[in-house]
């Protein structure tokens, strides 16, 4: 049955995720053995090690895996509820709109079937797909500054938080690789299905191509768009730090960049949070691709059969 697959699933990323702390705490150490001359690599390595023992014991007791006496639980607890729900609203906007438009747009150039629009979806998604986030991210402010400067007007604010004209920025730049890569994989995936025998049939029979798109096209092309969404959003949680840092967007990406900063002290902050970010985001990760799992079998009964044999 696919509960039991699911489940199957779930285990693997478990051991993922424990992965993720034994490997990334010892590290932070190593890390730091490269800012302090004094302590060897040998050393750090044992210290990481029993900071991991030590950071299971503390996660067992209560304790958010804080090990050192002078940290502060509740720092990792504002980390949860306030940094990643900010973060999670921003990439849902963000894939929200690079989804919509892309979709769009590669339906579009599909159905109309002229040169000009194909090309034009096609430049579009290797422009987007190629400019990084944080050329596109400094492009975006250095015009918007400039548009202010010359003209007296302000369009929209270039950094900080707020659930208001603060996200249209740092949403464009996040939906810039959606956009991009579901407009491709649209457009050349509706264009192959719109060329099969059923689709001159549906629309032989009389079936507007609104009728035949939602009942026929959309439905067999939904599998590679579904993966080409899945990618999308995991190159936007991996560029979500270097987004959140040039907009000042105090999100989980942010504060990583800035806890990740206190290593070049001799003494870093209890480490608890740093680990609590990035088992987040590697939670976020788990989470998606087990919504495209779900997503594949619900779309394609073979897949559904596959899993019920498991």
């Amino acid at each position: 049955m696919i509960i039991v697959y699911l489940a199957k699933r779930a285990a693997l990323y478990l051991v993922i995720l424990l992965a993720i702390i034994v490997f990334f705490i010892p590290a932070l150490y190593l890390i730091q053995a490269t800012n302090a001359p004094n302590y060897s690599y040998g050393q750090a390595l044992a210290d990481g090690l029993q900071h991991v023992a030590n950071y299971f014991v503390s996660v067992l007791q209560g304790n958010w895996g804080v090990v050192w006496p002078d940290a502060d639980p509740q720092a990792v607890t504002r980390t949860i509820t306030e940094a990643y729900v900010r973060s999670m609203g921003l990439l849902l906007v963000s894939l929200t709109l690079g989804s919509s438009a892309g979709i769009l747009l590669g339906t579009i150039a599909a159905v109309t079937r002229r040169s000009s629009v194909s090309l034009a979806t096609l430049g579009l998604s290797i422009l987007g797909i190629s400019a990084p986030a944080f050329f596109l991210a400094v492009v975006l402010q250095a015009s918007v500054v400039n548009f202010n400067t010359a003209t007296g007007i302000r369009l929209v604010t270039v950094g900080g938080f707020g659930w208001d004209e603060h996200l249209i920025l740092p949403a464009i730049v996040l939906a810039a690789r959606p956009m991009a890569q579901l407009a491709r994989v649209t457009f050349v995936t509706l264009t192959r299905v719109l060329n099969q025998d059923y689709i001159r049939t549906a629309l032989a029979k009389g079936l507007s191509t609104n009728q035949m798109l939602r009942r026929h096209a959309l439905r067999n092309a939904a599998i590679p768009i579904l993966t080409a969404m899945g990618v999308s959003l995991r190159f936007s949680l991996s560029t979500l730090p270097v987004v959140e840092v040039l907009f000042s967007w105090p999100g989980i990406g942010y504060r990583f960049v800035s806890d990740l900063g206190l290593l070049r002290n001799q003494r870093p902050q209890d480490p608890a949070t740093l680990v609590t970010i990035v088992l987040l985001m590697g939670l976020t990760f788990i989470v998606v691709n087990l919504l495209l799992d779900v997503g594949y079998r619900f779309l394609d009964p073979r897949l559904r059969d596959s899993a019920t044999r498991l």
